[in-house]
């Protein structure tokens, strides 16, 4: 199925946006995931319609931004789309530098504080990425965290309940 997560999260890195654009462009990914959640369901049996759909549906994301966002915020959105794929960015463990190429933030939710870990580095999952800090510096003794895109409540509840019952 087609990963929109990508986009969405392309769409919120842009800091130029006004508000009722960032509206706009909430409203159409939200018109896109639905449509997304619709094939999903149809009967399996059309892989070749399916496929179009879902194939069609980033192209009628793209050219409806085109429609809200003026061109240069089109363009910085579709360039930081591009940098976010996971495919261009995969390294075999094996080939894998010591320094990463991301950067990643993340906000305690108990202390409300954000801390930056540089060059980390961040691979594809099946649902979602793994982001793997560096051994020197962990957060809560976390040097691997997996970042989870669900459409299913149940699957992203089961993952921090197999961390707590496995340490």
């Amino acid at each position: 199925m087609v990963t929109l997560e990508r986009s969405w999260l392309a769409a919120t890195l842009m800091k130029d946006l006004t508000d009722v654009q960032r509206r706009e462009v909430r409203a159409l990914h939200q018109e896109i995931w639905e449509e997304r959640e619709a094939a999903a369901n149809l009967p399996s049996s059309d892989w070749a319609s399916l496929n179009q759909r879902a194939t069609g549906l980033r192209t009628m994301l793209i050219q409806n931004l085109g429609k809200v966002l003026p061109e240069a915020e089109l363009q910085q959105y579709q360039s930081l789309d591009r940098q976010m794929d996971p495919a261009k960015h995969q390294q075999s463990a094996r080939h894998r530098t010591a320094q990463g190429d991301f950067p990643c933030i993340i906000t305690d939710p108990e202390s409300k504080q954000t801390e930056l870990f540089d060059f980390v580095h961040i691979t594809r999952r099946s649902s979602g990425y793994k982001v793997r800090l560096h051994k020197d510096r962990p957060w809560r003794d976390l040097t691997a965290i997996n970042v989870i895109l669900e459409r299913d409540v149940r699957n992203v509840f089961c993952e921090p309940l197999a961390y707590t019952f496995h340490r």
